[in-house]
């Protein structure tokens, strides 16, 4: 009998049903235009290969094989079991990371994770250890895995020398960095102390998008959703519905309140990829922003708005959304709002027992003022200098991404004012609510 040959045993196996198995890698798709534009300016200055030029990510697993023949909807299972109730996983791009691989280095940015971020990790991993056949070292000991976002990989010693030496050339300032040139960019990345937030995790299989897990929503999309704008906006708009940035119906006080809130920006598209506000676009952001101040202040209610209405008149002017806007309206103006009737530079008013002085730059307060500062101006550029609420300096920034994008009463500032400690400080109204309700709650709630 012929010796049957290499080819011919690779052909009767292909025939008798055995194929090669799937690689798949589970990942979280970063959808931040700012981190795209840096990535992709490094990339085009430097002149890196297309194919070393992926979308922005964050490996959270893979590449890797399953065992035996059981379905690969365990995969799916194990992301669900891992994300329960989640509507978003949040990080902090941070300092540059310089890595050694198995084909060159790479470069990348590291990341600040919460701990909601970090028990999701571990909780993934040990539900996908027991279905992994062939797997990299980072799966076989996942504390070792070190969550980045790469800049450039498998990139030659040389010129990884030369992408490190370029972003370390000098302080990146708030909002700029500096090209190979020398010439200031505007750099969105340490602009805005915000945290990054990811709305989705990607399952790839062979190297393309199979499955995307919606978490605002709790579903699974099929690949043809995933890239669908349409898909996306309803994804954003589950996620501020939720986390309450999304006003369903009114939710007026029975009684007369006074209201604060500052930098909407109406028909200011850019400001979305400035300060990572959830929209698409600025005309879906111009609808929420009027449906949320008409849901919270009614006729009689009093709000202080302490600038920058709108910017440019792209799709109406600044007075357009003035005229809709509900409630007695007082004007701070902003560095923005040159031209609109009716503004004053700042005003002070006692309520609730605290002496308020409300103003658009916190840095044209008077120095000896010795009541509590509420401003906006700085939105969340730097929630370290000027977070939502600083007990050190008695400052509040309401700035509209700070204040969930809702006019907030003062009353309830003025609840934070009485029971926060006199240093407390709180990055944001989500932060503060929660320190409260803890708080309230004490250390034997049960």
């Amino acid at each position: 009998m012929a010796r049957r040959g290499e080819n011919g045993a690779h052909r009767s196996k292909k025939h008798a049903g055995v194929h090669k198995k799937h690689r798949f890698m589970i990942l979280v798709r970063v959808d931040d235009r700012g981190i795209r534009d840096f990535i992709g300016n490094i990339s085009d200055e430097y002149g890196f290969r297309k194919e070393d030029r992926k979308i922005p990510h964050i490996t959270l697993a893979g590449p890797f094989t399953l065992k035996g023949t059981g379905p690969d909807v365990r995969i799916l299972g194990a992301v669900e079991k891992s994300a329960p109730d989640m509507t978003h996983l949040s990080c902090v791009p941070g300092r540059f990371l310089y890595l050694k691989g198995r084909k060159g280095f790479a470069i990348a940015f590291d990341l600040s994770l919460p701990d909601e971020f970090r028990n999701f990790y571990t909780a993934l991993s040990t539900l996908l250890t027991p279905y992994l056949n062939t797997r990299t070292i980072f799966d076989q000991n996942p504390e070792k895995r070190r969550l980045h976002i790469t800049v450039g990989f498998n990139l030659p010693g040389p010129l990884a020398g030369e992408v490190w030496s370029r972003l370390h050339s000098g302080p990146r300032s708030t909002g700029y960095t500096r090209d190979r040139n020398g010439v200031p960019v505007k750099d969105f990345i340490s602009g805005c102390t915000r945290p990054l937030n990811s709305y989705r995790i990607s399952v790839l299989r062979n190297g393309t998008v199979w499955r995307e897990y919606d978490l605002p929503g709790q579903k699974w999309l099929y690949r043809n959703d995933t890239f669908s704008r349409a898909a996306w906006s309803e994804t954003l708009r589950t996620y501020r519905v939720k986390e309450g940035l999304e006003l369903e119906f009114p939710v007026f006080s029975e009684e007369d309140e006074s209201y604060v809130i500052s930098d909407t920006h109406f028909n200011h598209a850019n400001i979305i990829r400035y300060c990572r506000r959830p929209f698409t676009g600025a005309e879906e952001m111009n609808r929420v922003l009027l449906r949320n101040w008409n849901y919270r202040v009614k006729e009689t209610d009093e709000v202080y708005f302490l600038g920058d209405l709108a910017y440019g008149p792209v799709i109406h002017p600044a007075e357009y959304y003035l005229s809709r806007l509900n409630g007695k309206i007082v004007l701070v103006a902003g560095n923005h709002d040159a031209g609109l009737a009716g503004t004053v530079t700042c005003c002070e008013k006692e309520l609730f027992g605290t002496r308020f002085l409300f103003i658009h730059d916190p840095e044209q307060a008077p120095a000896s003022y010795n009541g509590w500062i509420v401003h906006g101006h700085a939105h969340n550029n730097d929630t370290e200098a000027y977070p939502f609420f600083d007990g050190r300096h008695r400052r509040i920034n309401v700035s509209s991404e700070l204040v969930g994008y809702v006019p907030l009463s003062l009353r309830e500032i003025a609840g934070y004012i009485r029971s926060a400690e006199r240093d407390a400080v709180y990055p944001s109204l989500t932060i503060a609510r929660i320190s409260r309700k803890i708080k309230d709650q004490g250390p034997d709630t049960p």
